[in-house]
This record gives structure tokens, sequence and C-alpha cells, in this order.
């Protein structure tokens, strides 16, 4: 276990900043951890830096982007459990992307918190796929417990789980802006809103939620939209919705300006 400790910007006794291409090649997740113990965050990945992690648990980040900072690079994360980081008063307790490039594949991002959002994950910008990983048990004390997407950003999930998450809008998911969201077989269960978008929140007239397969079920708001919170463009294809519950659209609440579709899809339950 690597523990770190203060602030700085060089690397030598705060979070692990990187200014060039790197690669980290751990143990396994339940063998090597690089521990920020509260003191600041993990990693800060500078701009147009390629950064691999492999294998490799994140835990004790404590500012916006606890576990992993990427600010305007490429970070590949593999096979690695980012957890226990805290965004305190601020975005981003796992991992905040800024118009970066960020791919997670075959990983637990799990027990973050966001002070403010994006307990998980925050996106501002850039690209973000994430592949087989669970995303689960992070909250946040505004939007998107699980992500939060904005800035125009493009996320793709394949696979994987987003479970348990909280927050007061997008429990889930919270996607606004011009951000896009594209679902590709992905679990989206057991998250909560103490407000609307249990599940999924889709929370501006310009941004576009995509579900293809997969199911949205089991999902909790208190006002609207148990499963799907939509004020935008939604396509919901050959999704499982069952379980749902809401004040006013178990399944989905539809206020979208733009076209919404659901097609070969079932709804049941509350």
């Amino acid at each position: 276990m690597l523990t770190l400790q203060a602030f700085e910007e060089l690397a030598v006794a705060g979070d692990l900043d990187i200014f060039n291409d790197l690669t980290i090649n751990g143990a396994g997740a339940a063998t090597t951890a690089i521990n920020a113990a509260g003191f600041e965050r993990v990693f800060d990945s500078k701009s147009s830096i390629d950064f691999f992690l492999n294998d490799v648990t994140v835990t004790g980040g404590s500012t916006f982007g606890g576990g992993i900072y990427n600010n305007g690079g490429a970070v590949y994360v593999s096979d690695s459990v980012i957890t226990g980081n805290t965004a305190v008063l601020t975005d981003g307790g796992g991992i905040f992307n800024s118009l970066g490039q960020l791919s997670v594949t075959d990983s637990t991002i799990s027990g973050n918190i966001g002070g403010f959002n994006g307990g998980g994950i925050y996106i501002n910008g850039g690209n973000v796929t994430i592949t087989n990983t669970t995303i689960s048990g992070n909250p946040a004390g505004g939007g998107g417990g699980g992500i939060y997407n904005t800035g125009g950003s493009g996320l793709v999930v394949n696979g994987g789980a987003i479970s348990g998450n909280s927050g007061i809008y997008g429990g889930g998911i919270y996607n606004d802006g011009t951000a896009t969201v594209t679902l590709n077989g992905t679990t989206v269960t057991g998250n909560q809103a103490s407000d609307y978008g249990g599940g999924i929140s889709n929370d501006s007239g310009t941004s576009s939620v995509e579900v293809n397969g997969g199911s949205v079920s089991g999902n909790t708001a208190f006002d609207d939209g148990g499963g799907i919170h939509n004020l935008g463009g939604l396509d919901v294809t050959e999704v499982t919705m069952q379980g749902n519950n809401a004040g006013d659209g178990a399944a989905i609440f539809n206020g979208g300006i733009a076209l919404s579709t659901v097609r070969g899809s079932t709804l049941s339950g509350a």
C-alpha cells in the first residue's frame, strides 16, 4: 500500500501529479492499494497525458476527483476498484473527468461520496466509455449519485450495473446540457432520488438518453420518474422496466420537448 500525505503540486508529498505518459500495473485490486489517507485526491492526470491504471484499488481521496482527476488527458482504468473517496463540498467523489477521454473496464466504482454532484463519476466534457463495470453505493448531495454527465459530454455504458446509488435527482445517472448518454445492456437498479429520476434523470431539452436492452428496475423517486425522468430526447428499446416507484411516472415520467420513443420494452409493476 502506498499512502499519500499533504497538499502540493509536485507529486512529492500530496496527490500523484502525472505530467508524462504513465502505466501502473498492480498485483490485483485486492492486493495493491494507493491511499490518499484523506489528505487530497489520489491521482491528478494532466492535459494530453495517457495514463493507464490496471489492477489497483484507489481510495482515501478527499477533494473533487477524489480518486482520479482527469484534466484533459486520456485515462484508462482496468480491473481496478475506486472506493472510499469523498469530494468534500464539491463534485466527483470517485472520478472527475474534465474535457478528457476516460475508459473504465471490468472495474468497480463504489462507496464514493459527492458532496455536491457525481458521487461515483462527474463528467464535464469529453468522451467516457464504461464497460462491464459496477457503479454502486455512491451517494451525492445533489445529482447523479452514480454518474453526473454534463458539459456536452458523450457517455457510453456497455453492460455492467449502476445500482444502489442515491441523490436528490438522478440517483443512478443525471444528464443535462447538451450531453448524451447511451446504455447498452446495462442494469440500472435500486437507485434512489429524494426528488426526481430515481434511476436516470435526463434534465434538459437539449440532452438525450438512449437505452438499448438491459433493465431499469427497482428504482425509486419521491416525486417524478422512478425509473426515468425525461425532459429531453429519450429512446428506449427492448428494456425491462419493472418495480420502479415514484409519485408520478413510476417507470417513465416524460416531459420531453424532443422526440421520445419506447419500443419493444416491458413496463410493469409499480
